[in-house]
């Protein structure tokens, strides 16, 4: 119930915010819209399409419910930020080259997408979800949302969620005072994959390739998408999309 309260309320702040922002006027209306529908339907499929492998494999830690009830029989399937992120800017990409624009249409989505993050990563830090490794409760690290949460962890999540509340506001002058036009959401995005990458090893998730775990593998192809593009988009002729 918290969670799904903090994510409905991550949606209306980043619909409030969409709101506020200036329109590109390098982008059409119509692209806008078009994008945008796309950019949704993208990461709702990619949330959970990329999450199923780790659910079918048991790449990913066990969540609280299959922690609470071992052996009931039910797999639990989830939803990965990082697959819907993949999914969003693939399916966005592919509209693009459907209708002929090759011009930058992320700045719009930054700010927005970062603040229903930091909404959605607190819900997580309060039911437990994507939680961090446990801890010696002497750490500086311990963190416990409530005395019934169990032993002390790393505070993965809520690191995460400072991280985007950061980024919205870092955004929000970006888009006002209109540096690093095009590049709002490959910096974020980039950025974020170096955090997550980073996160990964304080949480339980088991490694599959050598000492990487899964959601650090997807973090790497996330910031081969952003970062390639910030980079394109930094050092190409001012001609250039």
């Amino acid at each position: 119930m918290v969670y799904t309260l903090c994510v409905a309320l991550g949606v209306v702040a980043a619909f409030v915010a969409a709101r506020v922002l200036p329109p590109s006027p390098d982008v059409p209306l119509e692209v806008r819209r078009g994008v945008r529908v796309w950019a949704l339907g993208g990461a709702v499929i990619g949330a959970h399409l990329f999450e199923l492998p780790a659910d079918l494999f048991g790449w990913a830690a066990p969540s609280p419910e299959e922690v609470a009830h071992p052996g009931a029989g039910t797999m639990v399937l989830g939803r990965t930020v990082l697959g819907g992120l993949l999914g969003g800017w693939i399916a966005v990409e592919w509209k693009k080259h459907r209708m002929g624009f090759a011009g930058a249409t992320g700045d719009g989505f930054a700010m927005p997408l970062a603040i229903g993050l930091t909404m959605g990563r607190m819900g997580c830090t309060f039911t437990g979800c994507c939680r961090g490794r446990v801890l010696d409760d002497g750490s500086i690290w311990a963190f416990v949302p409530s005395p019934d949460d169990g032993p002390a962890r790393f505070p993965a999540s809520l690191i995460e969620a400072y991280f985007h509340a950061f980024s919205a506001v870092v955004l929000l002058v970006l888009a006002k005072t209109g540096a690093l036009r095009g590049r709002h959401l490959a910096l974020y995005l980039a950025l974020y994959a170096v955090v997550r990458f980073a996160l990964e090893i304080e949480r339980e998730n088991p490694p599959i390739v050598g000492p990487l775990t899964y959601y650090q593998l997807l973090a790497v192809a996330l910031l081969a998408l952003a970062g390639g593009t910030f980079a394109r988009r930094t050092w190409a002729p001012p001609t250039a999309s």
